[in-house]
């Protein structure tokens, strides 16, 4: 009976040490908390090509439909990761380039949760919309 007492109470202990941030409030990172969501669009153009950083800071290219949204939520990549952390930031990017011949601008935008933070458009000197915006954590 005392050692089913002693193995509850250790386990209660261990759950509430568990829940605890072991951090200073300041060094407390922000994954699995910021979410981010990219969107192309345009009023003429149906198709693009679609770059952009996901939840892991990695780069992806995809061809899309019109209009196109991508939401997530940003994952901790690790410290032996592409050589180590953020460093405090998240590198949010979308970048986006017509693909089907069709003439018109698009638009790219960067929202964090929910609010934009970064948007740019084509235009006929510039064929490829691209935004960046550095996300703390």
């Amino acid at each position: 009976m005392k050692n089913s007492v002693k193995i509850i109470l250790l386990s209660f202990c261990m759950i509430i040490f568990s829940c605890y941030c072991c951090c200073d409030e300041e060094d407390c990172n922000q994954y699995g908390r910021r979410t981010v969501t990219y969107r192309v669009d345009s009023t003429t153009i149906s198709n693009a090509n679609v770059m952009f950083n996901n939840d892991y800071g990695l780069t992806e290219l995809h061809p899309v439909s019109l209009p196109w949204e991508y939401t997530f939520t940003i994952k901790d990549r690790g410290k032996d990761f592409f050589g180590g952390d953020y460093d405090g930031y998240f590198p949010a990017f979308v970048s986006a380039r017509n693909s089907g011949g069709q003439s018109g601008s698009i638009n790219v935008a960067i929202y964090v949760g929910g609010n934009p933070v970064a948007s740019s458009s084509t235009t006929s000197t510039m064929p490829t919309a691209q935004a960046y915006y550095n996300v703390e954590l």
